[in-house]
């Protein structure tokens, strides 16, 4: 009984099974700091399941990320205020179930408009701020 009120205790603070994984950010920020990378192939460095995966650009607002991801989902990045990050976002079964926080410093992402990016299609053009 102590271990299922545990569980359930850690299920509730966890924030709903939504997981900021810092694996990911350090494999992403690590392909764009090094120069040679042109293209990122997220299903190559992702180790859970997803369907979809998000982009979103500094000061993008959270009711903007609800209406794009099509489910109820709480920024914990507060990327409306920030312009040090953009943040992939991972939806699986219509609910977000991880996101990273990807560093701006050595470049951005370039993803064509409109382009889905799921498991089959994961390409993401990394685009080189000008020096």
């Amino acid at each position: 009984m102590k271990k299922l009120s545990i569980v359930l205790a850690l299920l509730i603070f966890s924030g709903c099974g939504v997981i900021e994984n810092k694996t990911l950010q350090q494999q992403v920020n690590e392909k764009i700091a090094d120069k040679e990378t042109e293209e990122i192939i997220l299903s190559q460095i992702t180790d859970f399941s997803w369907d979809e995966a998000f982009i979103f650009a500094p000061y993008t607002s959270e009711d903007y990320m609800k209406k794009r991801i099509g489910s109820d989902y709480k920024d914990k990045t507060n990327i409306s205020y920030r312009d040090d990050i953009n943040i992939l976002v991972f939806v699986h079964d219509g609910k977000v179930v991880q996101y990273a926080e990807i560093e701006r410093t050595n470049g951005d992402f370039l993803v064509s408009n409109g382009k889905r990016i799921t498991p089959d299609h994961s390409s993401i053009q990394v685009k080189r701020h000008s020096s």
